[in-house]
């Protein structure tokens, strides 16, 4: 039962690997994708037909995937302009701090909208997301 089990780990590893390789040439191919769907106004509905949402970096890139019909969540923290335009457009927004979270707010009460969330809760690498001495605070507001 060990050695299938080992057999078993060491094959998802190589498929792992094998994984990581491929998925920013991937992304890439996504991006390419999309970008020539918004200049040359062709639907390649390659995409929309796999996937159920896209996850985008910033507005730009969600303004290309918004023609497929699928959520988006934006990843990046945005300025105002571009919180005004994505929660008008339904998209999801990525709150990452309680500054993040007070814009969104904001930005929703002027549109008289219900603002689309995703809640980044810092894993531990400290780069990104609310640290979990932060979330009574932020439950709180």
């Amino acid at each position: 039962m060990a050695k299938v089990e080992s057999l078993r780990s060491k094959y998802l590893y190589k498929i792992l690997l094998i994984l990581l390789k491929y998925i920013p040439i991937l992304i890439a191919l996504c991006y390419v994708i999309n970008t020539a769907t918004a200049i040359i106004g062709i639907d390649i509905p390659v995409l929309s037909n796999i996937a159920d949402c896209f996850a985008v970096g910033n507005v730009q890139e969600a303004k290309i995937c918004l023609s497929f019909g699928k959520d988006i969540l934006i990843l990046l923290p945005l300025d105002k302009a571009d919180t005004v335009w994505a929660i008008c457009n339904n998209c999801i927004l990525t709150i990452d701090s309680l500054h993040t979270l007070f814009i969104v707010e904001k930005c929703a009460k002027l549109l008289n909208k219900q603002a689309r969330v995703h809640i980044k809760i810092d894993s531990g690498m400290r780069r990104l997301g609310l640290n979990f001495g932060q979330l009574e605070q932020f439950v709180l507001s």
